[in-house]
């Protein structure tokens, strides 16, 4: 899963620059968290929009290649496992 990377509220008494700014940050890989909103800030409306952007995604294994990888799922004789050899 993705993680937020960054946060940011973007906020302009004017509506197209609010669109501005939101196109700007879209271009730098931000994405909407929201919906807009306006408040009432000294008698007069604000638009605010939040932003984010998201880290990389991590790379994962699938659960065969877990199985399979011999740091995580050592082998009986093997170096990793304390020196112990299977005796047969």
């Amino acid at each position: 899963m993705n993680s937020i990377r960054q946060y940011r509220t973007v906020s302009t008494p004017l509506r197209d620059e609010l669109d501005s700014i939101i196109n700007d940050l879209l271009k730098e890989g931000f994405q909407p968290y929201g919906s807009p909103y306006a408040v009432t800030q000294d008698h007069s409306q604000v638009f605010c929009q939040a932003m984010v952007s998201f880290s990389a995604p991590k790379p994962t294994k699938s659960r065969a290649a877990l199985l399979l990888d011999p740091k995580l799922n050592p082998q009986p004789g093997s170096s990793s496992t304390g020196g112990f050899v299977k005796q047969e």
